[in-house]
């Protein structure tokens, strides 16, 4: 029987991968969310402010579907060095029901696609760099 790797363990449980979640908190960032199924992610899905009050800021790019965005870390580079500094985006789409948790560092990001109205993850994907 061949070892399953981290990704594929944790593919579809809603949890950041362990080194994502490393170089996150190495990067001082304590107050990123490693998992979607505690108390403290639904809370900042309900009251987005407390994330505010955590250090996360709420970006600039509201895009026209009225999706928040919020930001702690750089934001992601569009080209070819995406994912190198260490940060994660949350994206609380109401309107569809649904938020995203990206997470990201050293080229490698994690997408959590997640159905607000069920608490269940839609999709766990790895994006490269």
């Amino acid at each position: 029987m061949r070892r399953r790797t981290a990704r594929e363990v944790l593919k579809g449980t809603g949890t950041v991968s362990e080194a994502l979640r490393s170089s996150l908190k190495t990067a001082g960032f304590l107050e990123a969310v490693d998992s979607i199924n505690t108390p403290r992610f639904w809370r900042y899905v309900e009251q987005p402010a407390t994330l505010m009050r955590h250090g996360w800021r709420l970006s600039v790019d509201k895009s026209e579907n009225s999706a928040l965005v919020y930001r702690i870390g750089e934001a992601p580079r569009v080209g070819t060095r995406m994912f190198v500094s260490p940060g994660q985006t949350l994206i609380l789409d109401r309107k569809n029901g649904v938020a995203v948790l990206l997470s990201f560092a050293g080229g490698e990001a994690q997408e959590i696609r997640i159905d607000l109205k069920t608490r269940k993850v839609l999709q766990d994907r790895w994006l490269a760099g």
